[in-house]
């Protein structure tokens, strides 16, 4: 990974073999790697002795059972900045679907193999959402019409930006704006678009043609 910044990823699975075949192809794709017991403790510990401003955190989480989905809640709200990546079993919309309404910056299927998940994580650290086309097919089916919503070109603009890939961070400084308030206009844009998150803010614009492609 090209970058001055240190990128450390947790990995959580109750499977051994599994954990370690992922955090040997993270350690060659240049991450850090760590498998803690309690993910929100680690970061806590983590982040008190190392200090955060040169270092981007991640975490791949398998989905195995309803604690799965609290603990990827308990993540975005401890820490947002943290880029979360669901490790589906269940390889369905809904699956998708809701692993990203609790928290999950991104989503993956569970028997990828190791490339196909770093990209996913990569992806997403860079801010962009990495979901195969069956399941964004899906889930554009799943929107119901919303012909009413009215989108300012900044907006647009905007939204086209974050589905490109852009960070909140990239967008705030080609718009010259400051993060605060461009986080500010998106949550405007999710409570317009009916959406929760990144992930459905751009289905949704996609489905009522404000973006054209993902």
């Amino acid at each position: 990974m090209m970058s001055d910044k240190r990128y450390i990823c947790a990995v959580r699975d109750v499977i051994p073999a599994y954990r370690r075949g992922l955090m040997d192809a993270l350690k060659i794709a240049g991450y850090e790697v760590a498998e803690p017991e309690d993910v929100l403790n680690w970061l806590a510990q983590f982040q008190a002795a190392q200090g955060v401003s040169d270092c981007r955190f991640a975490i791949l989480h398998s989905i195995r059972e309803e604690d799965d989905f609290v603990t990827l809640s308990r993540i975005q709200k401890f820490d947002p900045r943290v880029r979360t990546v669901a490790l589906l079993l269940e390889n369905s919309s809904d699956r998708y679907a809701r692993v990203l309404s609790a928290g999950a910056s991104g989503a993956v299927c569970y028997a990828a193999n190791p490339t196909e998940i770093i990209k996913t994580l990569t992806a997403t650290l860079e801010g962009a959402v990495r979901l195969p086309h069956s399941i964004v097919d899906e889930l554009l089916s799943q929107f119901t019409d919303k012909g009413s919503v009215v989108l300012d070109n900044q907006s647009v603009r905007t939204l086209n930006k974050l589905a490109a890939g852009l960070s909140i961070a990239e967008i705030s400084r080609e718009e010259h704006a400051s993060e605060r308030t461009m986080h500010r206009r998106m949550k405007a844009i999710y409570r317009l678009l009916g959406a929760e998150n990144r992930s459905e803010a751009i289905v949704a614009a996609v489905k009522l043609g404000f973006i054209k492609q993902i």
